[in-house]
């Protein structure tokens, strides 16, 4: 595996944490996705199709789809990420690259799943709690990159405890 490899996994996992940690913290947000572009929370790789590895550590598996069309509503994606554990889908990662596409995503995701919390006295991150499904909505000026977290708590937990 490669270092991008194993440092997008660690990504995966240090997100993780820190959305299982502030999802303590806040009250379930309205409603939540029953899915993530399509693939439910849960689902198999197998029953997934069009993946392609991107990087794997033990029972964490990340994936893309060459034919994802990069696109959320009316703002464009950089990337689109799937994260698995132990084959079982958990979350779901949406890149972006403008800053101005910040607002646009959180109006989208608020008219979506209601009002969300503000992290960090910082403009630019956004929590989104619900029952099973937490998202997270961040924009890093520095890097010039955003990113729309979702992730399934039941699988997220299950992770945590093995730890």
């Amino acid at each position: 595996m490669n270092k991008k490899s194993v440092l997008a996994t660690c990504g995966f996992a240090a997100l993780g944490l820190a959305l299982v940690a502030v999802y303590m913290l806040t009250l379930a947000a309205p409603s939540e996705p029953v899915d993530f572009r399509g693939v439910r929370w849960g689902s198999g790789i197998g029953d997934v199709s069009g993946l392609t590895p991107l990087a794997e550590d033990g029972n964490l598996k990340s994936y893309e789809k060459k034919s994802e069309v990069l696109k959320l509503e009316d703002v464009n994606l950089d990337k689109v990420i799937y994260a698995f554990y132990k084959d079982r889908f958990y979350q779901g990662i949406a890149y972006f690259r403008s800053e101005a596409d910040l607002p646009k995503l959180k109006q989208i995701l608020t008219r979506l799943y209601g009002d969300p919390v503000q992290l960090e006295q910082s403009t630019n991150k956004f929590f989104w709690n619900g029952e099973n499904v937490s998202l997270l909505l961040s924009y890093d000026a520095q890097s010039g990159t955003g990113r729309v977290a979702y992730l399934y708590k039941p699988i997220q937990l299950e992770l945590e405890i093995k730890k």
